[in-house]
């Protein structure tokens, strides 16, 4: 009787133990010093690490295609086309499939420390969906990301977020969502310059 009471204190005892808060420096520590595997794929979230499923064909495809799509078309000198790099914002350090910097690529450090100069943020998403809708579309326009796109492999259509509302202490959301089909392109403007993405060249049916 006596071990069954204590595995149910015991559990009891973990399930109401705080979750530990990661600070960047901490994560940074932790992927230096190899605390995680090679292949795993992680992002710290909130001050949480989170371990993320591993990417498809597909998903590679569209983020490669993304990727030089947005650097032949906008200006080097004036922009620069982050892929897979991480970001720090506020607790978190996601690792947005593509993110766009005012401003030229040289400036990398200036841009992973300063969220402020990001105009663009791309999460491309099969079963990560409800997240990159979810957690994550609260925590880019919590930051004031200005627009935001959803490539959805699931849906084979392109979400594209606008006009950020909330910050960091509040419920947050973009305004206004416009879906792009396959026939259908595109645009990202900003301060002059655009890069025009039609849906079918990154939505490529495999198999």
């Amino acid at each position: 009787m006596s071990s069954v009471l204590e595995k149910q204190n015991f559990e009891t005892m973990v399930v109401r133990s705080p979750m530990r808060k990661f600070t960047h420096e901490d994560y940074e520590r932790m992927c230096r010093d190899g605390y995680f595997h090679p292949d795993e794929r992680t992002e710290l979230i909130h001050g949480e690490i989170r371990i993320m499923l591993a990417i498809g064909a597909a998903h590679i495809f569209a983020t490669s295609e993304l990727n030089f799509l947005l650097e032949s078309q906008l200006p080097r000198d004036r922009f620069g086309v982050f892929s897979q790099s991480t970001l720090r914002i506020e607790k978190s350090s996601p690792d947005p499939d593509i993110y766009v910097t005012k401003g030229s690529k040289r400036n990398f450090e200036k841009n992973l420390a300063n969220s402020k100069n990001v105009c663009l943020i791309i999460e491309v998403a099969d079963s990560s969906l409800a997240f990159d809708r979810g957690e994550k579309l609260a925590l880019y326009a919590a930051a004031a990301i200005p627009v935001y796109w959803i490539v959805n492999l699931v849906d084979r259509q392109v979400e594209v977020y606008t006009e950020p509302t909330g910050d960091l202490t509040s419920a947050s959301r973009y305004a206004t969502r416009q879906i792009y089909k396959d026939g259908q392109s595109v645009t990202f403007e900003n301060e002059g310059s655009s890069a025009v993405i039609k849906v079918d060249d990154i939505l490529v049916r495999l198999g």
